[in-house]
């Protein structure tokens, strides 16, 4: 043992109390022992010593081992009991086990004496730790609910069914629903209807794995008034024996769409005005080398100018690494530069069309704003082949950009090719 025990013995031969006090020796155990004999003694040592351990005898002269155990049960319920005696009967042994006794050793069988000494205290070093576990689960539960009830953000507990099992104030103050209100309602109540599949895939893949996983995703919520808003929630999942739950934190970003529509739209105007304050350098009658000049000019200015525009956009996008669009996810990424390309194409006032035939992703631009120059003067289409071709170099795809019809050459509408290879092929 590594601390030394406090055990009070009931006891009214002495020749008895050695030889439990010799038992225990034998087997390196340290103690210091207090022995009494009457009901008074026994209460004030009980008291005032604070044993770690009892062992009292069934029967004695003025007091008897039941009525120890009942002021030990009654004033230390901690405190392990061991009847030692050479009277008690097999049903009383077992009576007093029912009333609370630890354990029981027979005089002339003392070599149970120290197991049955180890087995008690390894019982109560169980129990308080246990007892422990459970008040720091409690307080970790209390701070966990004060948390939670104190965000901000809505904080969403379902079961695996999508239930809702717990809603916190921040989900009322962004939803308008109150907790009873939406307890048992299934989670895509509060989801915008064209976006619940895109929520359920994105659910079910945060625990695909088996494991806690962790999802983000923006979708568009819906309040009780009906009204409809952005939202972005953060799913994450864990497992127990018997369900699978999910947790939802969902946060209000109406605001932060409209800062980044008014950047977007402050990036488009500027970008707008950078391509057509550089379009009269391929007026007609210039000659071929001074337009060829003209053309790298045209496509370095759109390197230095336009560039640092794309990558404060893309940064926002979760597939962006170390300055590019990494390769991971490569659809994804794929379709967060190919809405960039097309918003680019927009604010030229060029409508486009993307479609992904095959392995690649075709776009088509609907309408030039400068086909008449183009059809004779195709440095013209040059323009558009700049802002495909460089932007590409742009990422980390592997593959390539190229156009496939030109107007120059007597097609309806221009067409880019854009081909990129995943890690898989």
């Amino acid at each position: 043992m590594n601390k030394q025990l406090r055990i009070l013995i009931l006891e009214d031969d002495d020749s008895d109390a050695e030889l439990m006090e010799r038992e225990l020796r034998k087997a390196d155990i340290e103690f210091k022992s207090k022995r009494v004999k009457t009901k008074e003694n026994f209460q004030k040592e009980l008291f005032g010593f604070e044993p770690d351990i009892v062992l009292a005898d069934y029967t004695l002269p003025s007091f008897d081992g039941c009525s120890a155990l009942k002021i030990v049960k009654e004033n230390h319920s901690d405190v392990p009991f061991i009847f030692v005696s050479g009277t008690i009967g097999e049903d009383f042994a077992i009576e007093s086990l029912k009333s609370g006794a630890t354990d029981y050793v027979i005089k002339d069988r003392m070599s149970r004496l120290v197991p049955a000494v180890r087995r008690a205290l390894s019982e109560v070093k169980e129990k308080i730790e246990h007892a422990k576990a459970q008040k720091a689960l409690k307080e970790s539960e209390l701070r966990f609910r004060s948390v939670v009830q104190s965000a901000n953000d809505a904080i969403i507990l379902t079961d695996s069914a999508g239930n809702i099992i717990s809603w916190n104030k921040g989900a009322k103050e962004i939803f308008g629903y109150t907790g009873e209100e939406m307890t048992g309602r299934p989670i895509t109540h509060i989801i915008h209807e064209r976006f619940i599949n895109e929520h359920q895939k994105k659910s079910e893949g945060a625990g695909s794995t088996g494991k806690s996983g962790r999802k983000i995703i923006e979708s568009r919520g819906l309040r009780k008034d009906g009204t409809e808003f952005a939202i972005e929630i953060s799913i994450a999942t864990w497992k127990t024996e018997e369900e699978r739950f999910y947790s939802a934190i969902i946060r209000d970003i109406t605001e932060r769409k409209k800062a980044e529509e008014i950047l977007k739209e402050k990036a488009r105007a500027e970008l707008y005005g950078f391509v057509v304050s550089a379009l009269p350098v391929f007026a007609s009658g210039v000659p071929s080398q001074v337009r060829n000049i003209l053309v790298k000019n045209f496509a370095k200015r759109f390197e230095e100018n336009i560039r640092p525009r794309f990558e404060e956009e893309m940064k926002r996008h979760p597939g962006w690494r170390n300055g590019n669009l990494a390769i991971e996810h490569s659809q994804e990424t794929l379709d967060a530069y190919m809405m960039w390309l097309l918003g680019l194409f927009s604010n030229l006032g060029i409508r486009t069309v993307k479609s992904y035939p095959g392995n690649k992703c075709t776009l088509e631009l609907l309408n030039c704003p400068w086909k008449g120059e183009a059809s004779g003067n195709p440095i013209f289409c040059l323009v558009c082949r700049t802002l495909v071709m460089r932007s590409f170099t742009w990422t980390s795809f592997k593959g390539a950009a190229a156009q496939g019809s030109s107007i120059a050459n007597g097609s309806k509408t221009c067409v880019f090719e854009i081909h990129v290879i995943s890690e898989g092929d």
